[in-house]
């Protein structure tokens, strides 16, 4: 039978049920372990998000992490921490004192980073011009839904007057017939 050479190797042979087997030295059992407990690191859309905004904000509380994204982020912020991509960098000196949080050395590797200094520049991903489209196409937009929401809303008044209107004249009809029809006649004497 071989025999794998060397103090640092992880492994040797071993004899088991009468055959051989590549089993672990005893001594690299708490790295083996270690390497079966291995989580999934894949982020979550809105995890990356939250993980963006405090990448580029920080240090950032959670109120101001859910104004800039218009959601809550508890589970986002506990799965960064979890991963220690995002740690507690203090208080911040208002009422109620909450947490200022900001990345990790983790967050650094992570991503490649040497520094937060070679993030991209926001300005790479949004230009002025793109942002003035932008805003632009949504006032465009916003102004045909309210223009096409003011219609909507005229024709509705309209129909809505015009049924009330002939269901008025349509009873205000038969109540002058039914009292025509009511009253006796004058005789001619």
């Amino acid at each position: 039978m071989g025999r794998v050479s060397g103090k640092s190797q992880a492994a040797k042979w071993g004899r088991v049920a009468g055959g051989v087997q590549l089993v672990t030295k005893e001594n690299c059992y708490p790295a083996v372990v270690k390497l079966g407990q291995t989580r999934d690191r894949r982020l979550t859309t809105p995890a990356m998000e939250t993980l963006s905004v405090i990448a580029y904000k920080q240090p950032i509380t959670k109120q101001e992490i859910e104004d800039i994204r218009g959601v809550r982020v508890e589970r986002s912020i506990a799965k960064l921490a979890e991963l220690n991509l995002i740690e507690e960098r203090g208080r911040k000196s208002t009422i109620g004192r909450p947490i200022l949080y900001g990345t990790t050395e983790t967050f650094l590797e992570c991503f490649g980073l040497n520094s937060l200094d070679e993030l991209p520049k926001l300005q790479e991903f949004a230009p002025k011009d793109l942002a003035d489209e932008l805003g632009e196409t949504f006032l465009a937009e916003l102004n045909e839904t309210a223009t096409s929401f003011i219609d909507e809303t005229a024709v509705s008044f309209a129909v809505e007057t015009a049924t009330s209107f002939l269901i008025e004249t349509a009873v205000s009809f038969v109540a002058e017939t039914a009292c025509s029809l009511q009253q006796p006649k004058a005789q001619n004497e």
